[in-house]
């Protein structure tokens, strides 16, 4: 499904002189549009990219894989490889592109934004991220293009995430699928007993293969993310019910009140009550 677009000039601005005022902390260095774009690339690239195809068809080649591009979709480049893509042979497509410095590889991976096993998505909310697009091209067309470079960085970043939500998850290698299942049973359940060696016997694994590739799933230990997920549960009590602190201990898998107070602060910085106090809703 295409995005229509009015926009019809070719349009390229280095943002990276620009001084900013409002830093976002994740600078674009350039952005430019080709609406009409013909020839492909085929080449390596110094910087990290994201191509936002709007309209056409084509096709996109990376690490010896072959895709077929349908717009809308993003598709993306970065430093140490080489990538070919473009529109069919005979047609044209419709491409926003947004330039970071690869310094910025650390910073677009702590968002989420950057991961090199993703380098080609389908746009499922399309009508959210033509609306920020029209906002770049309006603010990167104007002449004094500096005023609006805190904008651009933002835009360009909402534009990204616009472009993942809702879209369609790969489905994870059957090594690593049993560990995001058990994952989501904790995150949606996190006051139940957990016995990880014996849920590891279960799973057919040892107990090092299973930590191991729970690292490798889920980015923390397998103790480390439970405690994460029965302090966000505990936290989200505390603020939206009126139970005790002794209550919401059980209910998040610690009998004795005390050492979840202990817990509780360790991990926040406040005790349960004090946080219950900082973040109850003004009535």
């Amino acid at each position: 499904m295409d995005i229509a677009i009015t926009y019809m000039d070719n349009l390229f601005k280095h943002l990276a002189p620009s001084r900013r005022r409002f830093p976002s902390g994740l600078p674009v260095e350039s952005v430019g549009w080709i609406p009409l774009k013909i020839s492909a690339v085929d080449r390596g690239f110094t910087t990290i990219n994201f191509s936002f195809i709007v309209k056409g068809h084509g096709q996109y080649v990376w690490a010896g894989q072959r895709r077929v591009i349908e717009a809308p979709c993003v598709l993306m480049q970065w430093p140490g490889e080489t990538f070919s893509y473009g529109p069919t042979a005979g047609t044209t497509w419709s491409e926003l592109f947004v330039v970071y410095s690869e310094k910025m590889s650390d910073e677009l991976s702590a968002r989420g934004l950057f991961d090199s096993r993703r380098p080609v998505w389908n746009i499922v909310d399309a009508s959210s991220v033509l609306g920020l697009l029209e906002r770049i091209l309006l603010l990167a067309g104007h002449k004094d293009v500096v005023r609006s470079v805190d904008w651009l960085d933002r835009l360009c970043e909402q534009m990204i995430v616009a472009s993942l939500m809702d879209r369609d998850e790969p489905e994870p290698p059957d090594r690593l699928a049993v560990i995001r299942i058990i994952a989501d049973s904790i995150r949606h359940s996190p006051g139940n007993e957990y016995d990880f060696p014996r849920i590891a016997g279960r799973s057919g694994m040892s107990i090092s293969t299973f930590r191991r590739r729970w690292l490798d799933a889920i980015g923390v230990p397998p103790s480390t993310y439970l405690v994460e997920s029965r302090m966000r549960e505990a936290r989200r009590m505390l603020v939206e019910t009126l139970w005790s602190v002794g209550e919401i201990a059980d209910r998040v898998g610690y009998p004795d009140p005390l050492y979840f107070s202990r817990c509780f602060r360790a991990t926040t910085g406040v005790s349960p009550r004090g946080y219950r106090e900082r973040h109850s809703a003004p009535l």
